[in-house]
């Protein structure tokens, strides 16, 4: 390995404008080369495609046309009046009732 160096070391040396051109040459074949990379900022590409997640979320972008956050709203049948109870449990914490708040949050 000291072998190598110092011969390096005597080539950059003696012919530093053999050097300086190598180094141009290095230089111009990485700019060439940087412009081709890209960057791929859609993390499904990177899963295989035949995975059923993956399936099932190119369905959903089909439907829809993104995969940005999806919010779901729900609606239920509240047949023992729960709605009322967490209403007024947050009425009764909002005014600094925590009696009342613990009492309907119990129900």
């Amino acid at each position: 390995m000291k072998n190598i160096i110092s011969i390096l070391s005597h080539i950059f040396l003696l012919r530093p404008f053999l050097t300086l051109a190598a180094l141009v040459i290095i230089i111009g074949l990485s700019i060439q080369q940087s412009f081709k990379l890209s960057i791929n900022s859609n993390q499904i590409d990177l899963l295989p495609a035949d995975g059923v997640e993956v399936v099932k979320t190119k369905e959903v972008i089909e439907m829809i046309g993104g995969n940005g956050f999806y919010i779901v709203a729900m609606k239920t049948k509240d047949e023992k009046g729960r709605d009322k109870k967490v209403l007024s449990s947050v009425d009764a914490k909002k005014k600094g009732n925590m009696e009342l708040f613990a009492s309907e949050m119990a129900e």
